[in-house]
């Protein structure tokens, strides 16, 4: 249930009442695919953070994306698909918390990170 407060990466942002896209249901009816290129990792001692790794998953991998271009679909995406070598079965991923902030700059743009990164969990039977 939506608590009609726009959520960032939303598709259409609004000041009050209930969203205009989903009518205050809070999600969608339709699936929708989008593909990016993301850095995925599925050695944790190559994972950036090392220090939370003991905390995560046997099953983890960590993504690396721009922010400018993927930051939105990450925070959208309930699931993924990672197609790579390691695993080009279908398997589905899910976020294991949200996308962080990585504090690599863009040259003069001091505005905010130009990296982030997300911890994903492998679905069990996917």
């Amino acid at each position: 249930m939506s608590l009609g407060k726009y959520k960032a990466g939303g598709s259409i942002p609004f000041d009050e009442g209930a969203c205009p896209v989903c009518l205050g249901k809070g999600f969608f009816e339709e699936q929708v695919v989008e593909e990016d290129v993301l850095i995925v990792l599925f050695d944790k001692q190559m994972f950036l953070e090392p220090g939370r790794v003991a905390q995560l998953p046997d099953n983890s991998a960590q993504i690396i994306g721009e922010r400018i271009r993927s930051w939105d679909k990450v925070i959208r995406a309930t699931r993924m698909v990672l197609n790579t070598d390691v695993y080009n079965d279908g398997s589905m991923w899910k976020k294991y918390g949200e996308p962080f902030p990585v504090g690599l700059y863009n040259g003069d743009d001091k505005s905010g990170s130009k990296w982030f990164y997300c911890y994903l969990e492998r679905e069990a039977g996917g």
